[in-house]
């Protein structure tokens, strides 16, 4: 069944990898505007296959994980993040 899912990347390949949620997309945003080096994103595909994406960040693999999820996902995108909240 194909799902929406976000995660993080970076040039050391897939850092994480949830299904969307709030949670995990506030959790996306957070990360990409205090990590210049990373980048947040949005994938749909195929559960079973996302499932084999996250075991290999896991276990430490993840260019490899970013390499398939970047063959397997049907439809892609950047998550621009949001402004940060202004403190007053």
């Amino acid at each position: 069944m194909l799902k929406a899912f976000v995660g993080i990347a970076s040039d050391q390949g897939l850092a994480v990898l949830h299904p969307e949620h709030d949670e995990t997309l506030s959790f996306i945003n957070r990360t990409v505007q205090t990590r210049t080096d990373r980048v947040g994103f949005w994938a749909v595909l195929d559960d079973t296959e996302a499932r084999c994406v996250s075991a290999l960040v896991v276990g430490g693999r993840g260019r490899e994980a970013l390499r398939l999820l970047n063959c397997w996902a049907k439809e892609m995108g950047s998550i621009v993040p949001s402004e940060p909240l202004a403190t007053h």
